[in-house]
């Protein structure tokens, strides 16, 4: 047989007819060398929506729950269709779930690089919340958190909580944070049999206020914010960590130079990116930018601290990579960036944008 058949339910948002569709998503993973295939079917007409053809989607990204780009539409991946299915995917997609307390924020863009580029996982959802001392102890006590572990998660403050998957995932994340446990502390990962209340505590349709509410409180605290996209390509590329590390870590005469108050992974239609991008229109090649932005998921910042745009706009490299490397050179742009369209980053450009360009990633896109 030249290729396994795999099935999964997936959903899509029409923004034209502003409606939700549901479609049967056949990917064909190739045994003969050749790129894999993938086909969508309306699973009421048994129509074919999309006829099969080769894609660079890879069966990895295909998480419950992950949002995949086909052919310029996104899919949010929502169940497997068959056993087999289930079976193939659950073995390579072990999940676990991780939540990052107050005091180990600073940590996260550490804790998420050492596992992506380092132990070959794979990012799954993510999200920043401030829990309420009730929902701190529902979730300690759901997943069996002992009394000063508890204490750590119901301290204010942001709180973020990130999937990680790949096959045998719990055994892998055990032996990875058993190494980094003296610089990454504390992080709380949920027994393996707990994993999917955890999923539905943090992701699932019944979540609490404070669980589904971002922490960005762009509108209740609108003073000086700024927000920094991590583009599709660095997310792909497994950079996403070791450039939130380099913001969390940059420093001024011994203080954070940048507080990250709010950090969600998001999947951006094309029209989302088109009225996102409206404003930079005047870009040349504005298509292509939009095209990126649609092209997968991306890392949204909001980011807070005095003067937090021009600081932050200096401290990310001119947007032009190529004079970034000769001009910044140790600069996020001239580290992870290709060209003026993967750039590694969007930053807001002028100090009045910021509240709206994080109310449109933290309240409009939640909605």
């Amino acid at each position: 047989m030249d290729a396994i058949v795999l099935c999964f339910l997936v959903e899509n948002y029409d923004h034209y007819a502003k409606a939700t569709r549901q479609y049967q998503l056949m990917y064909h993973e190739m045994r003969n060398g050749q790129q894999n295939e993938v086909e969508l079917v309306n699973p009421q007409s048994g129509a074919r929506f999309i006829a099969k053809h080769r894609t660079p989607v890879l069966l990895e990204q295909l998480l419950l729950g992950s949002c995949v780009n086909i052919q310029g539409r996104n899919f949010t991946v929502l169940s497997y269709l068959d056993e087999k299915t289930k079976q193939e995917l659950g073995r390579r997609h072990e999940g676990v779930v991780v939540v990052l307390p107050p005091e180990a924020m600073r940590m996260m863009g550490k804790l998420i690089d050492v596992a992506v580029r380092s132990n070959n996982f794979r990012m799954g959802r993510m999200k920043t919340m401030r829990l309420t001392k009730a929902s701190a102890q529902a979730y300690g006590r759901l997943i069996g958190l002992d009394s000063m572990d508890m204490m750590a998660l119901e301290r204010p403050g942001v709180t973020a909580v990130v999937e990680f998957k790949c096959e045998d995932a719990n055994r892998k994340w055990g032996q990875m944070y058993g190494k980094l446990r003296s610089v990454v502390r504390p992080a709380f990962a949920c027994p393996k049999e707990r994993v999917n209340d955890a999923t539905e505590f943090f992701f699932g349709p019944s979540q609490r206020p404070d669980v589904s509410q971002s922490s960005a409180d762009v509108m209740g605290n609108p003073g000086p914010m700024s927000l920094c996209l991590l583009k599709p390509h660095t997310i792909e590329q497994g950079n996403a960590g070791a450039i939130l590390d380099m913001i969390a870590s940059a420093s001024t005469g011994g203080r954070p130079s940048f507080d990250i108050v709010a950090c969600d992974k998001v999947d951006l239609s094309k029209p989302d990116a088109a009225e996102f991008y409206e404003c930079y229109r005047f870009l040349p090649n504005f298509s292509d930018h939009v095209t990126h932005l649609a092209s997968g998921p991306s890392l949204a910042l909001c980011v807070r601290g005095d003067n937090v745009t021009a600081r932050l706009r200096e401290f990310v490299g001119p947007f032009d990579v190529v004079v970034a490397k000769h001009l910044s050179s140790n600069s996020i742009r001239a580290k992870y960036g290709y060209n003026r369209v993967r750039n590694a980053v969007h930053v807001t450009d002028m100090p009045e944008d910021g509240l709206l360009e994080c109310n449109f990633f933290f309240n409009t896109l939640r909605q």
